[in-house]
């Protein structure tokens, strides 16, 4: 096989020829010529002659072909220490010890600094935020806006005022989508009574969530005094389940 270089010699060769036997100007053509012959012997030094087939590459003719992408570690049992960024599998898990998670998207808000009296048709205000992994929790609009789609639990704890009857909602999106309702009725006549209530829900990204008293009136209440993180009387929260 005749390389290009030879073929750029033989070009020259036959520009040669030209001059000798008078054959118009052919000096730029010339020029032309020595630079490309210089630049190609360059890259014919520095070629490697022989491409060597490695680990998981194999040669055969003119095709080369990879098999995987060097070595990997394809089973992990319980002398493994795992640490990375996500993992993906196709089917279950079986884990003996402990998942720790400490970036696991939650949420946890209550009452502090005063007192609320909450009628009807009005969002809760859990205006003191204790976590916010993720920055899902507005306090100023009192509402989660979920930033991972995925199950969530979430819970709400609330006080009834004696004999006034309440029904409170933890809401997605709009008033009528409940997760889950925490009802007292008028006939059960008690005295300061703290009322909770949860539930799971699958939400996608840009959800909404808050609790809503829709019906009667209900409290909000804290303790006064020391810091009010640790004194959360009334809450709103929720975790990323999975």
């Amino acid at each position: 096989m005749t390389s290009l270089l030879q073929k750029i010699n033989d070009l020259d060769f036959r520009i040669d020829n030209i001059n000798t036997s008078g054959g118009g100007d052919t000096t730029a053509l010339q020029a032309q010529v020595d630079t490309n012959t210089t630049d190609i012997s360059g890259i014919q030094t520095s070629k490697q002659n022989t491409l060597i087939a490695g680990d998981n590459i194999t040669i055969t003719g003119d095709t080369i072909s990879s098999s995987a992408g060097g070595s990997s570690e394809t089973t992990i049992d319980s002398t493994t220490d795992l640490s990375c960024n996500s993992l993906t599998t196709v089917g279950d898990i079986n884990i003996g010890g402990i998942i720790k998670a400490p970036n696991q998207i939650r949420f946890r808000a209550h009452r502090g600094e005063s007192i609320y009296n909450a009628n009807a048709r009005v969002r809760l205000p859990y205006n003191l935020i204790y976590e916010n992994v993720g920055g899902g929790y507005n306090n100023t609009t009192s509402t989660y806006t979920v930033p991972v789609a995925g199950a969530y639990y979430f819970y709400a704890t609330m006080y009834s005022n004696f004999s006034d009857n309440f029904v409170c909602d933890i809401c997605v999106n709009n008033n009528n989508n409940i997760i889950e309702r925490v009802e007292k009725g008028s006939n059960f006549n008690l005295a300061l009574t703290k009322f909770a209530g949860q539930g799971t829900q699958y939400c996608n990204v840009g959800d909404e969530v808050y609790v809503y008293n829709l019906v009667g009136k209900v409290g909000l209440y804290h303790q006064s005094g020391g810091n009010l993180n640790n004194l959360q009387v009334c809450c709103f929260g929720g975790f990323l389940i999975g």
